[in-house]
């Protein structure tokens, strides 16, 4: 017998039709100044690290829900004072408004709920808005619980644990900080492809719904995460390997399948505890290291100190228009330059000798230890030296550059004439709107244009020239080039004297005829010769 449906009060149909998202948004709306004032409270309030509106309740939906997150693992001193002075303080600021309920949460709580495996009264997190979250708990949690549950949807079979770590269980992060989770899979049964193929192959997809769950949530914070094979970690586990050992007893478990939460409670229990064998290879580690750090130190003075001491000596010689000379070579010609040009000093020198013999005596083995102390000293005068070294290096090369840039300035010069009939460099903005000179000029006529009135090159206007003679010779070289091509075709005759091919160039006043378009030799109607470059000649015939 068929048992009719029962009709549904008015209640039941508002809870069916009941939308906790659109809910939640009228509420904000409605409560938006009282609860800017509140967030402002909180705020001064170093412990109080999150404030977040909860989705309202179906049953009582005018009632707007809220938590409050106080940081009790970093209080000084007695802590249940100073968590009931907060509480008060708490509820002073919600009692005000008769539709508010809060929850205080010490975090430890919080983390103690998680780690019994109380997952799901917290889910309305998920869809909470966040007011205040100073140590990215709740969008920690937000984040978490969505990634988490788009694993489960497709390796439900496989996931063994999902949980928090790093910096926000210990309450450490800050603006900057990344989210960190890690994801253990069962590997017992693998056989198709080894562990590290396994390995990547998850860590890809896991990464890739770590960007659906940050889209679902709007959480715009860097993910890390780290996935583990179940019998990677076990290993690890039975030699209580310390980095893993830490792992277990800070994370968050935000997921457990039978293997975070017990090797948790075990841990709490010391039952945890390391082999001899994996104590001793942990104190080889050590003496490893030890002789690692010897090494670094050692490449830290052979190389590093060395090759920062001696490149930009080199430069500054090169700078001053002489070969780079050897390292080996270097301080007898820094005391030759020292003398000639008055550049370097004595000092100089002998930082020089005495970073060359320190890499000499490494190399040979006659400095068997090296003290933080000789590394500090030698990081000193290298800072010293190199400043030096950088400020004449800058003073050399712009003077170089002065030369350099006024040689440019006339080349341009004759180019724009040539090409243009424009006889100053600040008047080519119809040029660049024509497309013919970069509009990244455009930035830079008005220093061309001081430059030309007051003929003045300063250090501040040194570096600004010439950026911008840089691009406008380019592009007056490559218009100048395919003129030249095109006038070569034009204006140009090819013929043949004593069986080799000739340039021959029609000029105003006479013929000119090249062998090998480099140089030309002038017959002039009036009966005289001359010989020029055919560059020099040939610029005359595209004036014509």
């Amino acid at each position: 017998m068929n048992v009719p449906n029962q009709p549904m009060n008015p209640q039941q149909k508002a809870q069916q039709n009941f939308d906790p998202v659109k809910k939640l948004s009228e509420q904000l709306e409605k409560n938006k100044e009282a609860l800017e004032k509140i967030k402002e409270e909180l705020s001064k309030y170093e412990e109080i690290v999150s404030f977040v509106v909860l989705p309202p309740l179906p049953e009582n939906p005018e009632i707007v829900h809220m938590s409050v997150f106080i940081d009790d693992i970093n209080i000084k001193g007695e802590k249940l004072p100073k968590l009931q002075k907060l509480e008060k303080i708490i509820n002073d600021l919600f009692s005000k408004h008769k539709n508010f309920s809060v929850t205080i949460r010490p975090v430890t709580k919080l983390w103690e709920q998680l780690n019994e495996g109380d997952w799901e009264s917290l889910q309305p997190l998920v869809l909470s808005h966040i007011l205040l979250d100073k140590k990215l708990i709740v969008q920690a949690l937000k984040v978490g619980f969505v990634h988490r549950d788009l694993i489960r949807k497709q390796f439900e079979k496989y996931l063994m644990s999902y949980v928090l770590f790093g910096s926000v269980p210990k309450l450490q992060a800050g603006p900057d900080s990344d989210i960190d989770f890690a994801v253990i899979i069962d590997d017992t049964d693998l056989k198709e492809m080894s562990k590290y193929q396994a390995r990547e192959q998850l860590t890809q997809i896991i990464y890739g719904l770590s960007f659906e769950a940050k889209r679902i949530t709007g959480v715009d914070r860097e993910i890390h995460l780290q996935v583990y094979l179940l019998t990677d970690l076990w290993e690890s586990i039975k030699e209580a390997n310390p980095v893993i050992v830490n792992f277990i007893r800070d994370a968050v478990v935000l997921f457990d399948n039978g293997v975070m939460i017990p090797w948790k409670r075990l841990l709490e229990a010391g039952k945890i505890k390391p082999t001899s064998e994996s104590i001793d290879n942990y104190f080889k580690i050590g003496e490893e290291l030890d002789q690692v750090i010897f090494g670094k130190l050692k490449e830290l003075v052979m190389e590093s100190f060395f090759w920062a001491t001696i490149t930009p000596t080199q430069a500054v010689i090169m700078a001053l228009g002489y070969e780079p000379p050897y390292p080996k070579t270097l301080p007898n010609f820094v005391k030759t330059i020292m003398e000639k040009e008055g550049v370097f000093d004595e000092e100089d020198l002998r930082f020089l000798e005495k970073i060359i013999k320190y890499r000499k005596d490494l190399e040979h083995g006659k400095i068997k230890e090296l003290e933080g102390k000789l590394i500090d000293e030698l990081k000193e005068e290298h800072k010293k030296f190199f400043s030096k070294m950088k400020r004449l290096y800058r003073e050399i090369l712009l003077k170089y550059r002065k030369h350099e840039l006024l040689t440019k300035y006339q080349k341009i010069l004759s180019l724009l004439k040539l090409l243009y009939g424009i006889d100053k460099v600040h008047m080519i903005e119809p040029l660049i709107k024509k497309g013919k000179i970069d509009h990244l000029v455009l930035e830079y006529l008005e220093d061309i244009r001081r430059f030309e009135e007051n003929n003045e090159l300063t250090d501040n206007n040194i570096e600004v020239l010439w950026k911008a003679f840089r691009i406008i010779e380019r592009n007056l070289e490559d218009e100048y080039e395919k003129i030249r091509k095109e006038k070569l075709s034009k204006l140009v005759l090819r013929g043949q004297k004593d069986g080799k091919e000739v340039i021959i160039l029609i000029l105003k006043d006479g013929i000119a005829i090249s062998e090998d378009s480099k140089t030309v030799k002038i017959y002039y109607y009036d009966g005289r010769q001359e010989e020029k470059l055919f560059n020099e000649v040939f610029d005359e015939v595209l004036k014509l």
